[in-house]
């Protein structure tokens, strides 16, 4: 089982790298986040990020705690073919990846499509996101760093920042609001 059991139909690949090239033209990627369910507030999962790096041609990463899934998906012959780099982690992690990957992957590329935001505005505090930054982010910055110190994400993925226009944050803090004023 894994990602190289992933059946990426023709419609589902020119979507995609039509998505990544069209919907911002100088960064030509796209970004996910998958979370644990039933955790509060969410705890990060993994980070999936996605580059066109040709005109056949998709890159790809997932990096989150304990798992690290590199592949390209490929335009060979006028068909798509998944093509695993690298696959290691918990099997039922990377399973579950397996199953939920185009699923993720369209409803991500139907939100962007939908919205004039490029991020669901509900982050929360101390979390790890992805965001498009052109010309992306070092893998010296003191986040990048931290994230891989605490095995959060792995090294791996982190380098591929910054060629893929891709840069990571924290969420903010949480609002609280100020206390009422008695009314007088």
């Amino acid at each position: 089982m894994g990602l190289a059991n992933v059946q990426v139909s023709l419609p589902h690949f020119e979507q995609l790298h039509a998505h990544l090239t069209t919907h911002n033209r100088r960064c030509q990627n796209m970004h996910l986040r998958a979370t644990y369910p039933g955790t509060r507030p969410a705890q990060m999962r993994h980070l999936h990020a996605a580059f066109a790096s040709g005109d056949t041609e998709i890159a790809g990463m997932i990096s989150g705690h304990g798992v690290l899934c590199e592949y390209r998906m490929l335009l060979v012959r006028g068909q798509p073919q998944m093509r695993v780099l690298t696959e290691e982690g918990d099997e039922q992690e990377i399973e579950r990846i397996q199953h939920q990957f185009l699923r993720a992957v369209v409803r991500r590329m139907r939100e962007e499509a939908a919205s004039d935001l490029d991020h669901p505005v509900n982050r929360i505090e101390g979390q790890l996101y992805l965001k498009r930054l052109y010309g992306g982010m070092s893998p010296d910055h003191q986040l990048c760093r931290n994230a891989i110190e605490s095995g959060a994400l792995d090294r791996r993925f982190v380098d591929r920042l910054a060629p893929w226009n891709l840069a990571l944050f924290l969420g903010p803090p949480q609002r609280t609001r100020s206390p009422r004023r008695p009314r007088q």
